[in-house]
Formats: C-alpha cells, sequence, structure tokens
C-alpha cells in the first residue's frame, strides 16, 4: 500500500506531522505561570509590564499591584517595545498569537486571589477618583478653568 516506505520512515513522518499541527496550538494558548512562578520571574525583570486584560469592573476589584487594565485589542494597537517582558492577567485563554510580535517575552497569569496570596503576590483594590473641572468663574475668588486628571489609587487587599 506504502510502496517503498518502510515503517520507519512513516512513523517519522507521522510524528513531524502530529508537531506540525500541535504547534500552533501549543503557542495559542501562551504560557500559563503558577503564583509561585510569576512571583519569580517578576523579580530582577527589567521593561516589565503586567497587563490585566479582564474587563474593567474585574480589574478594580482586584489585580496586582503595579497592572494596567488594557484589552487584546488595544495591545494589539500599540508599540511593541523589545526587551519588554509582559505578564498577562487573564481569567481565560489568550490568544497571544494576537498580540504584536517582538516583546521579550509574554506569560500568562491566572486570576486566583488565594493562590496569589500563598505566593507573596501583591494584590490591590484599584479606587478611581473621577476628573473634575472648576468652571471659570464660579466665584470672584475662583481662579480660571483648572482641570484635573483622574486618579486612580491601590489600595491593599491584604
Amino acid at each position: 500500500m506504502f510502496g517503498i516506505y518502510d515503517t520507519k520512515t512513516m512513523m517519522r513522518c507521522m510524528s513531524w506531522l502530529l508537531l506540525a499541527i500541535a504547534l500552533p496550538f501549543s503557542a495559542w494558548a501562551g504560557e500559563w505561570l503558577s503564583p509561585e512562578e510569576a512571583a519569580l520571574w517578576l523579580k530582577g525583570k527589567q521593561h516589565m509590564h503586567i497587563v490585566d486584560v479582564r474587563d474593567s469592573e474585574s480589574y478594580r476589584k482586584a489585580t496586582l499591584k503595579g497592572a494596567v487594565n488594557l484589552s487584546v485589542e488595544q495591545l494589539r494597537g500599540m508599540q511593541v517595545e523589545p526587551k519588554a517582558h509582559i505578564l498577562l492577567i487573564a481569567d481565560k485563554r489568550i490568544d497571544v498569537r494576537q498580540l504584536p510580535e517582538g516583546y521579550a517575552e509574554i506569560k500568562l497569569l491566572r486570576f486566583d486571589l488565594s493562590s496569589w496570596k500563598r505566593a507573596g503576590l501583591h494584590a490591590v483594590r484599584i479606587k478611581i477618583k473621577p476628573a473634575f473641572v472648576i468652571p471659570k468663574g464660579l466665584c470672584e475668588m475662583n481662579p480660571p478653568a483648572d482641570e484635573h486628571e483622574e486618579e486612580i489609587v491601590e489600595e491593599p487587599l491584604w
């Protein structure tokens, strides 16, 4: 049936075929780190960015200290910093192939507060103080319009 191919050659071809099929799926998921691995990975890294890709409400309830909240779509549109190490906080699988190529590393950390605490990761609750404008001429002693940007405050969870 297979002509001149012997069993060993066929097995080698099948191995390469399986590898070719499996490789894109292993890259699809990205590499999930345990909280302990993430704590070690974060130490001593320069050009480190922690990005929480969950929805903004979940981000505000609890995230890692220093994390910013961006969607995968927003990350796609950003300029790549070649030396950057990116830790993505997620609660579901992310297709890292959607992200721009060129980062030093991209790792994933599953959202799980209890295991974060055991691993010594610092979780915070995000409070956003809204922006406000003092209208010009509200009272005679009031200076011209003064604009203030919203302020992000991190409150430790433990």
